[in-house]
């Protein structure tokens, strides 16, 4: 028996020594090394280079006398890193290629970098982490991460080994791992899976190449403080190994200490740490344990919420299908959808601010005629970038729906909106197929620009005409002429736009009834997909008198609009906007229906966890506010705000939803308020109003009320009183 147990602490010993001496010996007895002298090498390429474990890498190799080719997602971070790199290391050069690497199509930008020169020292360090149960996230998604985390390393290692090899030059390739790689990872199980294959990829290729004098090393460090924290997301196990995060300028010497003389390398606590769990015990057996055990983590709680509400949003559709005998369910009688649905991004430039207007804008002036991107536009669009990556994802689908308002985002130029689309991609995804709107005003953009939009995804405009008369455009302060109205619909139509909408007003000063209905008349000839009609100027004039049209003209005017474009085929889907079938505002309705939704941008308003909060208006105010939100914990926007009550989101969901020829549906309304006790109050303050023919009221085939809404025109142009009307009896019930 002693026998026994010697034989067993001796193997046990060695287990632990054949893992502790190699790493210790490289600490103690090997120096870093200068890459540039140990392979007679000029030129290194470095992913994931414009922060982090990637950028402290670059600034060591550049140290070295190394030229450097940085491969970064293409936001201020890479130009901000580039230039101080360049600054700090004259002698050196330093080509950036901005790609994102989550994204098929990188290969030709970086290729074309590497042209006719040799690059002999490669760091594969791009990476991020997804959080969530894995099949509650996006495909689409998942497949950004996989190629971002490995695929990406694979193919620029086959690229740059090939000529490697048929040049016969020396050099290394290092891969980033992770301490994840060693341990099982619920709720990041691509990031682990991940890093589990690039840490077998590169062990695997080593054997290969090192008798070519290619060395290969695969370092897995500990928590780093970079910007990967910025993508995790937010889970309690990466908040604990937060707090033992390291700077990453620390690493460089231990990395280069180890190529070439180890071909794994585990860089700090963490890492060692699990490495060392996973000798103690078998891989088989801690995965069984985290499995049956799993359920007990704080983690797996918190992402169970998401799928509780989705159940109780099945069991309210379910109860509208009883209702409907089981035949199909509108998306307007379903509740409003607690996870974000939709993204606003403001962009708040434009040429000058109209009198009407009541948005946060900043008025460029001429400088909007120069040829190269106004700086102070692009500063934006960095700040943009910044919140979008600071602000937590809660949407477990992609985005259904991107709007870019103003201002005049039609100023902005196409590689700035690239950027700003990828940035949300990157963050929360968008789904194939989404409405991705775009405000844009006559004079400001040809069809070489609508194709430049297209091609980035946008596939639907709004823009702002407003009147076909240069009288009226004046004096409301428009920038742009009838002439750049009708070469702007030109341009429109000659790009192929599949859908536009043309917004309108009704409510201008010294608008009569002969020019609105001339408006309508050229609008129903441009051929929109949708008509916005509005009465912008209530806030500057007194209603009803001069110069603003009078009450009975605007009511006029109101049934003129209302009858003209049903008539030319439009629906008149809510109080001010018509559509052609299967044209409706996908992004406003999201709005009308109560639904969540993210916002970005000086005084963009968002709605999240049922907290709406808008954003400081003016622009030192707002990069004020950024800064101290990114420094804070990574919780939404206005997280800080109490909910709004049951009874806030009832009011909201009438008055918002009334707005909808579709009507209001009560078991959505039953929905939010938890019970039916609201409803006697509201039927009986909706009876004299369908007595009156300002609303309907819809019955079952037992003759239970099962939705109601107003009638249009005169419904919708008395909308207020009746909701007044509403509120007032479930104030007193």
């Amino acid at each position: 028996m002693s026998v026994l147990a010697s034989i067993a602490g001796w193997l046990v010993a060695f287990i632990f020594l054949s893992y502790l001496i190699p790493h210790t010996f490289v600490a103690w007895f090997y120096k870093t090394q200068n890459l540039k002298k140990k392979y007679n090498a000029r030129w290194a390429l470095v992913t994931g280079a414009s922060s982090g474990i990637g950028k402290a890498i670059a600034s060591r190799l550049a140290s070295q006398g190394l030229n450097v080719v940085m491969v970064a997602y293409p936001d201020p971070l890479l130009e901000a890193s580039h230039e101080e790199l360049s600054a700090r290391f004259p002698n050196v050069t330093l080509k950036k290629v901005p790609v994102d690497l989550g994204r098929p199509g990188y290969m030709p930008a970086i290729e074309k970098a590497i042209e006719g020169i040799d690059v002999q020292v490669v760091f594969l360090n791009a990476g991020y982490v997804l959080t969530g149960f894995f099949a509650d996230v996006a495909l689409e998604r998942q497949n950004a991460n996989l190629e971002c985390n490995a695929v990406n390393a694979v193919q620029i290692t086959h690229v740059l080994l090939q000529k490697l090899l048929d040049k016969h030059l020396k050099g290394c390739f290092v891969y980033t791992s992770s301490a994840a790689a060693a341990i099982p990872n619920p709720f990041s199980v691509l990031y682990a899976s991940t890093k589990a294959f690039i840490s077998t990829f590169g062990a695997s290729l080593a054997a290969e190449v090192k008798p070519s004098g290619i060395d290969v090393l695969v370092f897995h460090p500990s928590p780093v403080a970079s910007r990967f924290y910025d993508k995790a997301h937010k889970l309690d196990a990466m908040e604990f190994f937060k707090k033992m995060a390291v700077d990453p300028e620390d690493l460089p010497d231990t990395i280069f200490a180890s190529i070439g003389r180890l071909v794994w390398r585990d860089v700090g606590p963490t890492a060692i740490g699990f490495r060392l769990l996973m000798k103690v015990l078998d891989y088989n057996l801690f995965s069984t344990l985290i499995a049956v055990f799993g359920h007990l983590m704080p983690d797996f709680k918190r992402h169970m919420k998401p799928r509780v509400k989705k159940t109780e949003s099945v069991r309210i559709g379910s109860a509208v299908q009883r209702l409907t005998h089981g035949g199909w369910v509108p998306s307007f009688c379903l509740p409003p959808s607690a996870d974000p649905v939709g993204a606003y991004i403001h962009l708040p430039f434009c040429k000058r601010k109209c009198l009407y207007c009541d948005f946060p804008v900043i008025a460029l002036g001429r400088a909007v005629d120069d040829a190269a991107p106004v700086p102070a536009i692009e500063a934006y669009v960095g700040s943009l970038e910044r919140e979008i990556a600071a602000t937590p994802a809660q949407n477990p689908h992609p985005l259904q729906s991107v709007y870019f308002g103003g201002g005049t985002p039609s100023l902005t130029p196409p590689p700035l909106v690239e950027r700003l689309l990828h940035a949300l991609e990157r963050a929360y995804g968008i789904a194939p197929g989404a409405e991705v709107s775009f405000e844009a005003d006559p004079g400001t953009f040809d069809a070489g620009r609508l194709r430049s939009l297209q091609a980035l995804g946008v596939n639907r405009l709004s823009v702002g005409v407003q009147a076909f008369q240069d009288d009226l455009l004046h004096r409301c302060g428009r920038s742009h002429s009838v002439a750049e109205v009708h070469a702007a619909i030109e341009a429109i139509h000659a790009a192929g736009v599949p859908a536009w909408s043309l917004d309108l007003m009704s409510g201008l000063p010294g608008l009569d009834p002969g020019a609105w209905a001339a408006s309508l008349e050229a609008a129903v000839a441009a051929a929109p997909t949708h008509v916005e009609a509005g009465t912008p100027f209530a806030a500057m004039y007194r209603p009803g008198q001069e110069p603003l049209p009078s009450d009975d003209a605007a009511a006029a005017m109101f049934g003129q609009a209302s009858e003209c474009l049903r008539g030319a085929g439009y629906e008149h889907y809510e109080i001010s906007n018509y559509a052609l079938p299967g044209s409706r505002s996908r992004h406003n309705t999201m709005y009308w229906s109560g639904s969540s939704f993210y916002g970005f941008g000086m005084g963009a308003a968002s709605y999240l966890q049922g907290r709406r909060f808008s954003r400081p208006k003016s622009l030192p105010a707002y990069l004020r506010w950024l800064e101290a939100y990114r420094e804070g914990p990574r919780e939404s926007p206005g997280a800080e705000l109490p909910p709004e009550s049951r009874r806030d989101v009832l009011l909201d969901a009438i008055m918002l939803r009334s707005r909808l020829r579709d009507g209001v549906w009560l078991t959505v309304l039953e929905d939010i308020a938890g019970d039916k006790r609201h409803e006697p109050a509201l039927l009986s303050a909706l009876e004299p109003h369908v007595a009156a023919g300002l609303a309907w009221l819809e019955r079952d085939g037992e003759g239970a009320a099962t939705h109601f809404g107003l009638t249009d025109p005169e419904g919708f142009l008395l909308s207020n009183d009746v909701v007044s009307d509403i509120f007032l009896a479930l104030d007193e019930s």
